[in-house]
């Protein structure tokens, strides 16, 4: 069952990247240097809860591949807190500045908790997540990132399915 959900969500993804493909051909990145990195501190799935995520740029800044490394703390007893991390892809729309996304990431999607049988107490559920969203990145280099999405955790033997999402500001070279 699990597979199915992951073959689902990589449709919806195909689904969803084949009009950015379209509108590739259509336009460029006109206005704005080519990217190379962007590091941003928020919170959310991609950030390991509250932490960091860096971006790389690749071929025309149109795709980037990304990982955070953050802190989950405890939100009720027995939940772990502690270290948690995060690696995905977006594909970005073309255009200066502002700019729409959409993307795959596996990361922390839930913490389980005493009630649950498995996996034991107090285990992290990780899983893909399809996520949408929009980037601005201002002249200066000043980058606000937000997005929302749905995230699987397939390491459960019951697999929730929630919302991913992430909100984070910080600087584009």
């Amino acid at each position: 069952m699990p597979y199915r959900i992951c073959l689902l969500i990589a449709a919806l993804a195909g689904w969803v990247l084949a009009p950015l493909q379209a509108q590739e051909a259509e336009s460029t990145t006109t206005g704005m240097e080519e990217r190379t990195a962007t590091v941003l501190a928020g919170g959310g799935n991609s950030f390991g809860w509250f932490g960091a995520n860096g971006s790389f740029y690749l071929s025309d800044s149109r795709w980037a591949v990304h990982g955070g490394l953050g802190y989950a703390p405890s939100s009720a007893a027995g939940h772990p807190s502690g270290v948690a991390w995060a690696a995905g892809v977006r594909r970005y729309t073309a255009g200066p500045g502002s700019q729409w996304f959409v993307g795959l990431l596996y990361g922390l999607i839930a913490t389980v908790s005493e009630g649950r049988p498995d996996p034991p107490p107090g285990e992290w559920a990780y899983g893909p997540a399809l996520v949408g969203g929009w980037q601005h990145t201002a002249g200066s280099g000043f980058t606000f990132l937000a997005s929302l999405g749905i995230g699987y955790a397939v390491t459960t033997d019951d697999p929730p399915v929630l919302p991913a999402v992430d909100i984070g500001f910080g600087y584009t070279w």
